[in-house]
């Protein structure tokens, strides 16, 4: 299966850039193929333009006509190639997807897997890491799509480039050319509000996205129908390896979800609702909001990631381990790191408790995990309905965004049985409480794989293990990021801003690289031990 998988791979790499070739290696992570290949692009709710136009909208500005959807363009955002299978018939690449409306409309979408596969170069190769934190820059894509749409609508329906080939490759007769363009003009406007809302103040680049920002864009903007709600997405951080989530008490980096009860699912409607999904706050939350997202779907992917496993270092592309020195390093570990990041027993719920570090305490960026706490929103329509939707108190007439990002979710969630439903609110409701006074902080995790997580830090702010390992005074200040071959040695990327790529200035808002000093005191020995151990993770 791993070799049909690098075939499929292969022949759509053919298509894109010589610069962005290499042979693709599947590591082994437990998977079948086709569990992979639901990863990529199974359907979950997202609904970013209807599917045919999205084949056929242009790339504005090329010198001759370039496809937005071809493998060549979506390349430059990062997005990986795929051959075409069953669930992506028309070979787009990983991360998205083929989704139905209601009304058996279809949809492109976006997956799981676009942020969440990640590619790993080193001499030629790209090693895939099936839940590991991808190199894709969601800002410029969604820009971009934003502006081809802009300028295909800005055209005469009439007959000029953009338009006229749009229609022509959707096989439009002239006479419905008019609806056509209005309908694009919908689309066009929607996007453009959403692209407009969710600009940062500086870029974030690739592998990095305020993602708890542009949800609660979504809900307490979007869907309340409130611009004054809409904050820029100011807290970017790098997207997280995924493999072990399911089992941790508490996922999101700074641990405001909870995994218990009906927390997945809860976690898993909210971002399809933040990643183009649609929502309809009109009705009765206790009735259910009627909304694009596929909650079997998203079961069954909950399902698959429980049995994903981390990545083991691939000795045969990768230099092998030194195992006397890994050895060594293991005291190291046990020493210095091993009170935050090796998972201990389970609870009685069966997962595995993580541990949450004060802001004060871990020194690290704190944007991210204080905008969750503080960003204030105005209710709108759901002011006087129960915040906890079955009871409770009700919404006075402003709210915590992040307090109706829950709402939103539960009330999303009503269409489970209702036996499932209520004692699964309990059980998250019970966790959430138990936990509210520590979410001014960060989570440490079991590090399983952490080999391939770079960059480091919940922001991506440090290129490799072993800068984490210094002094955050002597980490590099700025290091090009999302073109660089991995460094086995430093277990990470390069750290300077001279390589090909996006250059990370760890000096702007929301990208300080300070914090973490545990283990900067080793001495060389130690550190270089201890990194050697990492690999073995």
């Amino acid at each position: 299966m791993i070799a049909r998988s690098r075939l499929l791979l292969a022949a759509a790499l053919l298509a894109v850039p010589l610069a962005a070739r290499a042979q693709p290696v599947a590591l082994p992570q437990g998977w079948t193929q086709a569990e992979r290949e639901l990863w990529w692009n199974g359907a979950q709710g997202s609904q970013i333009m209807p599917y045919d136009w999205f084949l056929k909208l242009e790339q504005p500005g090329t010198a001759a006509p370039v496809l937005f959807a071809s493998p060549a363009n979506m390349a430059r955002y990062g997005y990986l190639p795929s051959g075409a299978t069953t669930v992506n018939p028309d070979a787009l690449p990983i991360g998205f997807s083929r989704e139905r409306d209601r009304a058996g409309a279809a949809w492109v979408g976006m997956t799981c897997g676009a942020c969440h596969v990640g590619s790993i170069p080193y001499k030629g190769h790209a090693l895939m890491i099936e839940g590991g934190g991808g190199m894709v820059d969601t800002q410029s894509f969604d820009r971009d799509l934003s502006a081809a749409l802009a300028a295909t609508v800005a055209d005469d329906p009439a007959g000029l480039a953009l338009f006229a080939r749009f229609a022509d490759r959707l096989a439009t007769p002239e006479a419905g050319r008019p609806a056509l363009h209005e309908a694009l003009a919908r689309v066009a406007a929607t996007r453009a509000a959403f692209t407009a809302m969710n600009t940062p103040p500086h870029d974030h680049g690739p592998g990095r996205v305020d993602a708890l920002g542009v949800i609660m864009n979504a809900l307490a903007a979007t869907a309340l129908n409130n611009p004054a709600n809409a904050r820029a997405p100011d807290a970017p951080v790098r997207l997280p390896w995924v493999w072990g989530s399911p089992s941790y008490t508490r996922v999101q980096y700074n641990g405001s979800i909870s995994n218990a009860g009906l927390g997945p699912l809860l976690r898993n409607i909210g971002q399809t609702l933040g990643v183009y999904g649609t929502v309809d706050l009109t009705k009765s939350p206790m009735t259910g909001y009627a909304s694009s997202v596929k909650i079997a779907e998203l079961d069954t992917l909950e399902a698959l990631l429980r049995r994903l496993e981390p990545p083991k270092w691939p000795a045969d592309i990768l230099p092998p381990i030194d195992a006397a020195k890994a050895q060594q390093g293991s005291a190291v570990f046990a020493q210095n790191c091993a009170s935050c990041h090796q998972g201990g027993e389970r609870n009685a719920a069966g997962l595995v408790p993580v541990t949450l570090v004060a802001l004060d305490k871990v020194g690290t960026d704190p944007r991210a995990a204080r905008n969750f706490m503080t960003r204030p929103a105005e209710t709108g329509i759901l002011e006087g309905r129960p915040v906890a939707v079955f009871g409770g108190a009700p919404f006075g007439p402003r709210a915590g965004a992040a307090t109706i990002v829950g709402h939103v979710s539960t009330a999303v969630a009503v269409q489970v049985p209702k036996e499932q439903l209520q004692a699964g609110l309990a059980a998250y409701r019970t966790a959430t409480i138990a936990d509210a006074a520590k979410l001014d902080s960060y989570k440490a995790v079991p590090l399983a794989g952490v080999w391939a997580g770079a960059p480091y830090l919940h922001n991506g702010s440090v290129a490799n293990l072993s800068q984490l390992l210094t002094a955050p005074s002597e980490r590099a200040l700025r290091f090009a990021t999302g073109a660089r071959d991995y460094d086995p040695a430093v277990v990470g990327y390069p750290a300077d801003a001279n390589g090909p790529g996006w250059v990370l200035d760890t000096a702007l808002p929301g990208n300080s690289n300070a914090g973490h000093t545990y283990g900067t005191t080793l001495t060389e020995a130690e550190k270089l031990a201890l990194l050697e151990y990492l690999k073995t993770l």
